[in-house]
């Protein structure tokens, strides 16, 4: 068992001592630590260096998201011939040694078997957020048995049509065959995108259920909610996908879908004297999908910058 477990970073203070804990109790399962810093401040570097004295470490200039970032570890890791599998798992995910061992096991029970993932739980609960998650026509991601606890769902392994982009693990030659994250997407929906090129294919993707990870959702002081770029990127990045790997009829029924979602939620929020910043940036988003329009704007960028965990 050679695993690289590959961990993004953006100056994370908030959640510093959190993450020093979360990878305390699976370090004993992993081969090689990874970790990808996203562009932070210099003082924030050096207390990462100091914290993972064992880790490889990759220092991006610029924040390239999720995607790009997960893309510099992974190329990383194939580097070694001895790695056979990689995890993609965020600093704010709780899982232990005995859990990741299962997942390795899994995943090389069938050769088809391309990923797996564990039950999500909810911060230090027994509550379900993902028992296995299927993409809708519109590539919204469905996870089942959320609210439930763990004890009421059935504990048998299954297909699913993606994973959590969170935290998953990966055989080398997954990655050798699949490809690269797409980068344009800078982040979300990259779960989507891995997972229907990997049906394409021929893999299979499973979540495990004797395996579980507790998403600790640690936010920064004061967010508890989606900054609004986040509702660009989401839309953009749906009706860019219906396009990549469908039609532009798919596409076209993507933008319609999200843009009438989004009219309807700012009518609401109008009614009930909210702002619609999110409901702008969602529409921005899924027009410059229709067009093909990846690059993001300059005052988005800037916003990154200063807000983006990862």
């Amino acid at each position: 068992m050679k695993i690289a477990a590959i961990v993004i970073c953006y100056n994370d203070d908030y959640k510093f001592e959190e993450w020093k804990e979360n990878y305390s109790y699976y370090k004993d399962a992993v081969y090689k630590l990874i970790i990808v810093d996203n562009g932070s401040k210099e003082s924030f570097l050096c207390k990462v260096r100091n914290a993972f004295p064992e880790a490889v470490f990759i220092e991006r200039k610029v924040n390239g998201g999720l995607t790009a970032a997960y893309n510099d570890g992974i190329k990383l890791a194939l580097s070694d011939e001895k790695i056979d599998s990689i995890m993609l798992i965020g600093n704010d995910m709780r899982l232990t040694s005995e859990s990741v061992r299962k997942l390795h096991e899994a995943l090389f029970q069938e050769e088809a078997i391309g990923m797996v993932t564990p039950v999500m739980l909810s911060k230090d609960s027994d509550i379900v957020e993902d028992a296995g998650s299927t993409v809708s026509y519109c590539f919204y991601m469905h996870p089942s048995g959320v609210g439930k606890k763990y004890s009421e769902i059935e504990k048998k392994n299954k297909y699913v049509d993606s994973v959590s982009g969170g935290m998953n693990l990966g055989k080398r030659e997954f990655y050798e065959r699949v490809g690269l994250q797409d980068e344009k997407l800078f982040m979300y929906s990259d779960e989507v995108d891995i997972g229907t090129r990997a049906k394409k294919l021929g893999f299979k993707m499973m979540i495990i259920f004797d395996a579980v990870v507790w998403h600790q959702h640690i936010n920064p002081p004061g967010q508890n909610r989606r900054l609004p770029y986040s509702y660009y990127l989401i839309a953009r990045n749906k009706v860019y996908l219906g396009h990549k790997f469908y039609s532009k009829w798919r596409a076209w029924v993507i933008f319609l879908n999200l843009v009438g979602r989004n009219i309807l939620s700012g009518v609401v929020s109008v009614i009930k004297k909210r702002g619609i910043q999110s409901e702008k940036y969602a529409i921005r988003g899924a027009v410059n999908g229709l067009c093909g329009n990846m690059e993001l704007p300059d005052n988005m960028i800037l916003y990154q910058e200063e807000e983006i965990d990862g």
